[in-house]
C-alpha cells in the first residue's frame, strides 16, 4: 500500500507453535540433543543448530519419535 509516497508492508510476526518434545540430553557442555515430533537436533545452549563440526546436526525422519535410547562409546566401538 502507498499513501503519501509511504510505502507499507505488513509486519510478519512469528508465531510460535508447541512442539511435541520427547527428549532433551546434554552431551557436551556445548551440545544438546533436542528430539521432537520426526527431528532429532544438536543445538548449542542458545538454541541454534551446531555447526562446523564433523558431524549431523539435524536428522528428520518419515515417521513420529516415540522414544531414544543411548548407547555408551564402548558398545558403538566393537
Amino acid at each position: 500500500m502507498k499513501i503519501f509516497g509511504y510505502v507499507f508492508t505488513a509486519t510478519v510476526v512469528p508465531r510460535r507453535e508447541n512442539i511435541n518434545v520427547i527428549n532433551v540430553t546434554q552431551l557436551e557442555k556445548d551440545a544438546i540433543l533436542v528430539c521432537h515430533d520426526n527431528v532429532v537436533k544438536i543445538v548449542t545452549p542458545q538454541g541454534r543448530l551446531r555447526t562446523g563440526r564433523k558431524q549431523v546436526s539435524q536428522l528428520q525422519f518419515d515417521f513420529a519419535i516415540q522414544s531414544i535410547g543411548e548407547l555408551t562409546p564402548s558398545i558403538m566401538r566393537c
